[in-house]
Parts: structure tokens; sequence; C-alpha cells
């Protein structure tokens, strides 16, 4: 009986590829052996037995681990600048809707200051409609929250 990694030497050699004993997985470099023993023994020496591959299968498993957590820990400082961004332009966005209000100059700091610089409130502010928006912003200016 052929093992499906002697099949794929013969494929190999009638294509004219030279097939290393490095591509055959040590569990199955001599797992079938042929019924013609002179067979055997040509395949045999020709196979070498892979050292080695608990070690290298630990080290890229470990390899793994590594650059998996060092992309998840990029991604977050990424999604991190992201948020620092839209916050940063949500403050700007916000502090110009405040000084298009016409309101005097202590009550726009006052809500900018109190609005602007707590993240929840901004993302209140944010999901109003533009009539409770006046009335919020001049509510809380005027310290009526």
């Amino acid at each position: 009986m052929e093992h499906p990694y002697d099949v794929i030497e013969e494929l190999d050699r009638e294509a004219g590829h030279d097939t290393d004993a490095d591509d055959i997985p040590e569990s199955h470099s001599q797992e079938v052996i042929p019924d013609n023993t002179g067979e055997a023994s040509s395949k045999h020496k020709k196979k070498r037995r892979l050292s080695g591959d608990s070690e290298s299968f630990e080290i890229m498993r470990e390899s793994s681990a590594y650059v998996g957590s060092e992309l998840f820990r990029s991604s977050q400082l990424i999604k991190d600048g992201l948020d620092e961004v839209a916050l940063t332009e949500k403050r700007k966005r916000f502090t110009e809707y405040v000084m298009n209000m016409n309101l005097p100059m202590d009550q726009c700091l006052t809500a900018i200051g109190a609005i602007g610089t707590n993240r929840d409130l901004l993302d209140l502010f944010f999901t109003l409609s533009d009539d409770l928006k006046n009335v919020w912003v001049r509510r809380y200016a005027s310290g009526q929250f």
C-alpha cells in the first residue's frame, strides 16, 4: 500500500522536481512500509527522520502568540488614537456651535469648559436636536444644571 507522500514523491519525480525529506512531516515519514522490501529500504534511506519538530512547533506557537499580542496592542493604540481624534473634532464642532449662539463670553466659556471637557455630556450634546441643543447649552451656561 502506498502512502500519499509516496505518491507525491513519485509525481514530483515524473514532473522533474526533487522532493526533500523536509517536506514530509515526521509522523508520516515512516508510517507505511510498501510490500516490496527493496523499495522500502531505498525509501527508508532517502527519507531521514526529522528532528526538532516539537521544538519548531513550540517556537512557531510562541512566535504566533507574540505576533498576535503585538497586533492586538497595535490595533488598540490605533483605536485609541482615532478615538482621541474624534473627540478633538467633536470638541471643535461644539466650541464653534457655542460661539455662534450669541451668548455672553463668560457663558460661552462656562458651557465650553463644562460640556466640552466631559465626554458623556459632549456625546449627549450631539444626540440632541438643534432646538434642544440651544436650550440645553443656554441652561448649562447659566448654571441651571
